[in-house]
């Protein structure tokens, strides 16, 4: 074996090698876990990013949710406390209200309510009545003590004249703006008359279809309706309340179009500034609604009807709130009474416990 002899010089200069080998492999140690500190800090700032992410989320999630339950719906009264107060209000502007019923059940009643109660509110009306003269509405609004004579009541068949020198029938809106402006059915044979007019000088002129102008077309309805909005010289988010009773008569010859003239009038004036109010005659023979077709188009269904008085021998009358959208219906059947005060008759709409 052969021994080598390191002398002193070459020993410190091993020792040193060592301690820089030893040195460096510390700082290479310290270096790593400097790195694993700091990749560890930014995993903790990531972290508290994603939570704070998360949590500001949370918040405008329930700021949403805070909003959505914060929507106000503005609603249109009857005028009626009772029903009312079951409707939360009334019913949601811009709504279509259907209420459907065999004769003398108190449609009409509440249709004229419906008018009253928008006029003091400052409402415009348009208020078609095809089963009588609005004269008589009139005098049976004055009976429950609403006089409708308080307000500027324009009747549509007054704008139109037969001119006699030019033989043609002429429109003419009136000089003051009214408050109501109605439509008999009278004054619908005369729109009817007009519009088919208005077509005929059209035709040359124009490739659409001809449409139906009789007085109890859905078509003379529209036009009608057209005429009564330009008599009131809407302005913007003025608010109209449209009053038709009733419906029935529009389809009297064809019960199966009921659905279809029901759309057609829909899209003719659904606007959210129109509240309509329709009423529609129960078939006697069914006992349902004709054609089963303007239920279809309302947000708001009623049905109102009387107690056989041959089998019960008394007569009662009641209304059942059926569908009522964005509304939580309070109390869903009522009984209507019609009460004599002195010279003044009362309606009276009373919830019944079921």
């Amino acid at each position: 074996m052969t021994w080598k002899i390191i002398d002193e010089e070459e020993f410190e200069e091993e020792e040193e090698e060592v301690e820089e080998s030893e040195e460096e492999a510390e700082t290479e140690e310290v270096s790593e876990e400097g790195e694993e500190v700091e990749a560890s800090e930014e995993a903790e700032e990531i972290e508290k990013e994603e939570e704070e992410e998360k949590k500001s989320v949370q918040v405008q999630r329930q700021v949403s949710r805070e909003k959505v339950r914060e929507v106000k719906i503005y609603r249109v009264p009857f005028g009626i406390d009772k029903l009312d107060d079951a409707l939360e209000g009334g019913v949601p502007k811009g709504s279509w209200v259907v209420i459907g019923g065999e004769p003398g059940t108190g449609k009409s009643i509440l249709a004229i309510h419906f008018a009253w109660k928008g006029l003091e509110l400052g409402d415009k009306v348009i208020y078609v009545t095809t089963e009588q003269e609005f004269y008589d509405v009139i005098v049976q609004a004055k009976q429950f003590g609403m006089d409708f004579d308080e307000y500027n009541v324009f009747n549509l068949a007054e704008a139109i004249q037969w001119d006699r020198a030019d033989r043609e029938w002429t429109f003419e809106k009136p000089s003051k703006t009214p408050d109501i402006v109605v439509i008999d059915l009278f004054g619908l044979s005369r729109v009817a008359r007009f519009a088919l007019q208005e077509q005929l000088s059209s035709e040359k002129k124009s490739t659409k279809s001809k449409k139906s102008y009789v007085p109890w077309s859905i078509d003379t309805l529209i036009f009608a309706l057209d005429k009564a909005y330009e008599v009131l010289e809407v302005e913007k988010g003025q608010h109209i309340r449209l009053i038709i009773d009733s419906m029935s008569t529009f389809w009297v010859d064809k019960p199966a179009m009921a659905r279809r003239y029901s759309y057609q009038l829909k899209l003719a004036y659904h606007r959210s500034n129109i509240t309509a109010f329709l009423t529609s005659q129960y078939a006697m023979t069914t006992k349902g609604i004709f054609g089963f077709g303007v239920e279809h188009i309302a947000d708001v269904v009623m049905e109102t009807w009387m107690t056989d008085i041959k089998t019960s021998r008394k007569l009662e009358r009641y209304l059942a709130i059926k569908k009522a959208r964005m509304t939580a219906i309070k109390h869903n059947l009522f009984k209507i009474d019609f009460v004599k005060e002195g010279n003044i008759s009362r309606l009276v709409v009373e919830p019944v416990k079921l």
